[in-house]
């Protein structure tokens, strides 16, 4: 299977303001927001603009059970040596 690639052009962007973004992705996958079903995800940023808190949300209904998914059940997380970039693996 050929991995799932996304590129991400940020013109103009600092290299602090890449990184701020870099990590929020990263830390979204960690916490399984590309896996919510029958649900919603609230995300809250500082005052710096970096995630704080966050919040998920699952809703059920009598003739379906609530899917729960783990992300790091699903997907493995690392950066790169060479340029720091996140790599995620579905296992």
């Amino acid at each position: 299977m050929k991995p799932g690639i996304i590129t991400i052009t940020l013109e103009g962007a600092t290299f602090q303001e890449t990184e701020r973004c870099r990590k929020i992705i990263h830390r979204l996958f960690e916490l399984g927001f590309f896996n919510v079903k029958n649900g919603n995800f609230n995300c809250f940023f500082d005052n710096e603009g970096n995630l704080g808190a966050w919040e998920k949300t699952l809703k059920g209904r009598n003739d379906k059970p609530i899917d729960t998914f783990v992300s790091l059940e699903q997907f493995k997380i690392g950066n790169m040596p060479v340029d720091n970039s996140s790599v995620v693996k579905r296992i």
